[in-house]
C-alpha cells in the first residue's frame, strides 16, 4: 500500500515552511505600505494588480494544468522535453500577442478604472512583468512536478523578498510613488526567469516543438480559457463595482481585509502544491477513490478551523498590521479566508473532470456562479456596503464547488461525503458571522476564545470518523 499520507506530508511540510518563508515579505509590506498610503491609494494599486492578475491568467491559458498533467501522462511517442519545448514555444508566441493587445488597451483602462492617473510607465510594467512570469512559472513548477521543493522555494524566497524590499526601499528612501510597487515585481520576474531556467534549460529544444502535440494541448487548455476570463471576472467585480458604486476609499479598505483574510492561502497553497502532482498519481491506484474522500474532509476540517481563529483575532491583527483608518476590514476577513479555502477545495472534488478529461465542466460551473456573484453584488453592495461584496463572493464559490461535486460525481463516482462537507460549512458560516458579533465588543476576549473552540470541536465531530484513526495507523 503506498503510503501517501507521508508523502502528502512531508511535501507539504516542506512547500508549507517555504511557502510561510516567501509570504512573511508581503506580510511586512502591509504595515509599511498602509502608513506610506492611504486607503484611496492602496486601493488604486490593488486594482492594478487585479489588472495584471487578468492579464497573467489570460495569458497561462490553461497551459500550467497541461504541463501537469501531461509531464506524468505522455505517451511512448512524447517525452517530457517534447511536452515542456512545446509548451514553453507557444506559451512565448501567445504572450507576445497577449502583450501587444495589453498596451494597445492601456489608455482604455487607464480612462475607465482611473480618470487616467496613473503613469502608461506603470501598465507597461505590469504587461512585460507578467509576460516574463508566464516564461519563468512553467519552469519553476518543473521543481515542484521534478519533486525539488528546495529548489521551488529558494526561486519563491527570492522574488518575493526582491520585490518587497525594492519597491519598500524606494518608497522609502527614494520617494517614490506606487510605481515603486512595480518596479519590484519586474525585477524579481526577472530574478525567477533566469534562476528557474538555468536549472531546466536542458529541456527546452526547438527541434522537440511538436506541432501535432500542441494541438493535443491547445484541445485540453482551451477550456480552461474561457474559465480563465470568467475566473477573473468573478475575482474582480467586488472590487469594480465597490469602485463604481461605493468609491476608491472603500476599495481600500476591502482591499486590505482580502489580503489579510487571504493569509490562509499560506496553508492552501501548500496543500496545493503537494496535492497537485500527487492527485495525478492517486488516480492510478485501487485506493484512490478512499485517499479523495479522506482528503475531502481533512482539508476542509483544517482549513475551515484556521479560518474561524483568524476571524476571532481579526481586530487584533489590523491593529498590529496596519492602523485605526482600516480597521473596518476586520469583518471581512473570516470570510475572505473561507473564500481562500473554498478556492482551491475543487481540486480535490472536481477530480472526477480531471480523470475524464471533460475540462468544459470547470467553466460552465465557473460561468453559473459567476452570475450569481455579479446578480448578488449588484444587490447586496448598496444595501451592506463591501460587507455585502464579500457575502456574495463566498456564496458564489459555495455555488461553484457543489456544481463541479454534482459533476465529478457523475463522471466518477467517488461518494464524497456530502453531508459532513455541507454540515461544516454551515457551522463554519454561523461561526464567522457569531465571532464578529462578539469582536464588535473590545473587552469579549473570553467569549471569543471559548466561541471559537465550541466551533472547532462541532467542525471535528462532524469531519472525523473513528475509521479513519484505523486506516491512518495501517498507513504507518
Amino acid at each position: 500500500m503506498v503510503n501517501w499520507i507521508k508523502i502528502i506530508g512531508k511535501d507539504s511540510l516542506v512547500y508549507g515552511v517555504g511557502g510561510v518563508l516567501s509570504k512573511v515579505f508581503g506580510l511586512i509590506s502591509i504595515p509599511l505600505l498602509t502608513r506610506a498610503f492611504t486607503p484611496e491609494v492602496y486601493g488604486q494599486i490593488d486594482l492594478l494588480l487585479l489588472i495584471g492578475g487578468f492579464f497573467s491568467i489570460f495569458l497561462i491559458m490553461g497551459t500550467d494544468s497541461a504541463l501537469s498533467y501531461y509531464f506524468y501522462n505522455y505517451d511512448v511517442d512524447k517525452n517530457e522535453s517534447i511536452v515542456i519545448s512545446t509548451i514553453f514555444f507557444w506559451q512565448l508566441f501567445w504572450g507576445t500577442l497577449c502583450f501587444t493587445l495589453f498596451i494597445s488597451l492601456k489608455p482604455v483602462i487607464n480612462i475607465y478604472f482611473f480618470k487616467n492617473q496613473i503613469s502608461s510607465l506603470i501598465f507597461f510594467l505590469i504587461a512585460l512583468t507578467n509576460f516574463i512570469q508566464l516564461l519563468s512559472n512553467q519552469s519553476t513548477n518543473l521543481f515542484r512536478l521534478n519533486h525539488l521543493p528546495y529548489h521551488f522555494i529558494f526561486n519563491n524566497f527570492l522574488v518575493s523578498f526582491i520585490s518587497t524590499f525594492l519597491a519598500l526601499y524606494l518608497i522609502y528612501f527614494k520617494n517614490y510613488s506606487i510605481i515603486a510597487v512595480f518596479y519590484g515585481l519586474f525585477m524579481s520576474s526577472i530574478f525567477s526567469f533566469i534562476f528557474s531556467w538555468y536549472h531546466n534549460f536542458h529541456y527546452l529544444s526547438f527541434k522537440a516543438f511538436n506541432f501535432k502535440f500542441l494541438k493535443e494541448i491547445l484541445l485540453f487548455s482551451l477550456p480552461f480559457l474561457p474559465e480563465a476570463f470568467i475566473w477573473s471576472f468573478m475575482t474582480s467585480m467586488d472590487r469594480i463595482l465597490i469602485l463604481r458604486i461605493l468609491g476608491p476609499y472603500d476599495v481600500g479598505i476591502y482591499s486590505l481585509g482580502a489580503k489579510i483574510g487571504l493569509i490562509v492561502l499560506l496553508a492552501v497553497q501548500t496543500f496545493r502544491l503537494a496535492w497537485l502532482p500527487l492527485s495525478m498519481k492517486f488516480l492510478k491506484l485501487i485506493e484512490g477513490k478512499i485517499i479523495f474522500r479522506l482528503v475531502s474532509r481533512y482539508y476542509i476540517l483544517i482549513g475551515f478551523n484556521i479560518v474561524l481563529i483568524l476571524s476571532a483575532f481579526s481586530k487584533n491583527i489590523i491593529r498590529i498590521l496596519s492602523t485605526e483608518e482600516y480597521l473596518s476590514a476586520a469583518d471581512l476577513i473570516g470570510f475572505f479566508a473561507l473564500q481562500g479555502v473554498l478556492s482551491s477545495y475543487n481540486l480535490i472534488l472536481g477530480v472526477g473532470i480531471t480523470k475524464t478529461k471533460k475540462t468544459y465542466f470547470f467553466p460552465i460551473c465557473l460561468l453559473i456562479a459567476s452570475i450569481i456573484n455579479l446578480v448578488l453584488n449588484i444587490v447586496l453592495i448598496p444595501e451592506l456596503g463591501i460587507f455585502g461584496a464579500v457575502i456574495s463572493t463566498v456564496i458564489s464559490y459555495v455555488v461553484w464547488n457543489a456544481g463541479l461535486l454534482f459533476f465529478s460525481e457523475k463522471l466518477w463516482n467517488v461518494k464524497f461525503p456530502i453531508f459532513s462537507i455541507f454540515f461544516s460549512l454551515l457551522i463554519t458560516i454561523i461561526g464567522l458571522i457569531s465571532l464578529n458579533k462578539l469582536n464588535s465588543v473590545d473587552s469579549n476576549y473570553p467569549l471569543l476564545i471559548i466561541a471559537c473552540v465550541v466551533l472547532i470541536c462541532s467542525n471535528t465531530l462532524v469531519l472525523v470518523k473513528r475509521k479513519d484513526i484505523s486506516y491512518v495507523r495501517n498507513q504507518f
